[in-house]
């Protein structure tokens, strides 16, 4: 695992954060709507957007961080003479880190989001 992430570069230290921010607006989520459940129709919704935001900015740092990958590895196969089709590969591979990663994070985020949003509708609509 920390190989994993040492490979992907330093857009995955962006997306670990990412990662720290959705699952802290999860847990305060999950705090507001099952343990300590508010009456407030404004803070039951209130960051629940959040966590469907910050889980497509890790995918798009996880893109982002796959381009920036790849146009520095050419940039150096460019100068270089001789380049094996292994190494091209592998460097390809490793490219998709990122990309993985943050497409990961945002399944997850969108999944949190979903339940979270629905208990928040049901919540509302006992409300009203």
């Amino acid at each position: 695992m920390i190989k994993f992430i040492l490979n992907g570069g330093p857009f995955m230290y962006v997306l670990l954060i990412n990662i720290v921010v959705i699952l802290d607006l999860v847990v305060i989520k999950i705090r507001d709507l099952y343990i300590r459940p508010k009456s407030d129709i404004y803070q039951i919704k209130c960051g629940l957007d959040g966590i469907l935001f910050w889980g497509l900015v890790a995918l798009v740092n996880g893109i982002f961080g796959q381009l920036m990958g790849i146009w520095s590895a050419l940039r150096i196969i460019a100068v270089a003479t001789e380049v094996s089709p292994q190494v091209i590969m592998q460097g390809i591979i490793i490219s998709f880190n990122t990309t993985l990663t943050g497409f990961w994070i945002l399944i997850f985020s969108a999944l949190f989001w979903y339940v979270l949003r629905t208990k928040a509708d049901k919540m509302i609509n006992n409300l009203k």
